[in-house]
């Protein structure tokens, strides 16, 4: 009997519901100190019943890792997150959301780098760690604003050496023509928007994940850094075009993200 009462509990203890994150961070973010190794995930999905967070780490299971509803002075605002010690850098996942009674998959509205925009199986998000990149050696120019000289770049038509593949210009590619634009007396370059867009070629004004440097056409979140050090090294400015007012249509998670659709013209909890 006393056998028989211990593995109850285990079994009780296996199945109680994960602890809310104390880490900061939105999305999925990378930790390593010496409390150990893994990733936070933490999303804001305030009419999902349940949320869980396939990947890589857990064999795409729909049921293995759930998150846990984030109170505040025990108040839960919506907010739901989770540390993952078997989920690392590199590794794909999405979110597993439930609400009414039905599932469904949904890119992670705080993602950093994915595979594609487009919610196709296999168009997943990407854990990125934002402090692995090397700045070593950087210096960001000290341009006063009334000085600056500026030049309005597209990422995929400055210079697309890949156009005969019928792929765009990258973030490295363009890097190889700023010499050109020193020489011209720019001491800024402003980007068209970079976040994740379908397909690859766009002006950037559909994007899809905000919070993503388009990795599908132009080369993600390390390739904008590299961009950003090579203009940084020529005495460029780095200025950011972003959109907020027209996202989507197409490939675009964000809408009745966590199944609730609002009112009026809809769209959930990020648009109504």
């Amino acid at each position: 009997m006393v056998a028989l009462a211990l593995v109850v509990s285990v079994l009780a203890l296996s199945t109680v519901a994960p602890a809310q994150s104390s880490r900061p961070g939105w999305g999925s973010t990378p930790y390593h100190n010496t409390s150990g190794t893994g990733v936070t995930f933490r999303v804001w999905a305030p009419n999902a019943t349940s949320v869980y967070v396939p990947g890589q780490f857990n064999n795409w299971s729909t049921s293995a890792t759930p998150l846990a509803k984030e109170l505040t002075n025990g108040v839960w605002s919506g907010i739901w997150s989770v540390d993952v010690a078997s989920a690392s850098p590199g590794q794909q996942y999405k979110y597993y959301l439930n609400y009414n009674g039905s599932g469904f998959w949904k890119h992670d509205p705080r993602a950093r780098k994915v595979v594609s925009s487009s919610s196709a199986a296999g168009n997943n998000d990407i854990i990125y760690d934002p402090a692995a990149f090397n700045w070593s050696g950087d210096s960001q120019p000290t341009n006063a604003l009334s000085d600056l000289v500026i030049y309005e770049l597209h990422i995929g038509a400055f210079y697309d050496p890949n156009s005969g593949g019928g792929l765009p210009g990258k973030f490295t590619d363009a890097t190889n023509r700023l010499d050109f634009l020193a020489s011209l007396g720019v001491n800024a370059v402003e980007l068209m928007p970079i976040a994740e867009f379908p397909g690859y070629y766009s002006w950037g004004y559909n994007p899809a994940a905000p919070y993503a440097a388009d990795n599908y056409g132009y080369g993600g979140p390390d390739g904008l850094k590299t961009f950003v050090k090579a203009c940084h090294a020529r005495g460029m400015a780095v200025l950011l075009d972003v959109i907020h007012n027209h996202y989507g249509p197409t490939d675009l998670d964000l809408w009745n993200f966590d199944g609730w659709s609002g009112s009026g013209n809809g769209g959930g909890i990020y648009f109504y």
